[in-house]
């Protein structure tokens, strides 16, 4: 049995805006600011690249995540078919 892939996706958003540029405050704000709000906006880069899970890892921890989050250690059994 293999173990599950992992990703990690890079995307680039161009914000123009007119008289102020435009400053990065989060998700929802960025995406209301290209959608509803005074701005205009464009993915104008992705890309994906599978990564190991040793590199997962590293990845997660430096975005201040619990590796955890998205990696079950492979010791660990499918607690929904062990509980009753």
């Amino acid at each position: 049995m293999t173990g599950p892939n992992y990703y990690r996706t890079i995307i680039v958003v161009e914000v123009l805006t007119e008289g102020e540029p435009y400053t990065f405050k989060g998700y929802e704000d960025l995406a209301y600011t290209v959608t509803d709000g005074h701005a205009s906006g464009d993915v104008i880069h992705e890309s994906t690249l599978e990564v190991t899970e040793e590199q997962m890892s590293k990845l997660l921890t430096a975005q201040g995540s619990d590796p955890d989050f998205l990696i079950i250690p492979a010791e660990a059994p499918n607690e929904a078919q062990t509980a009753t």
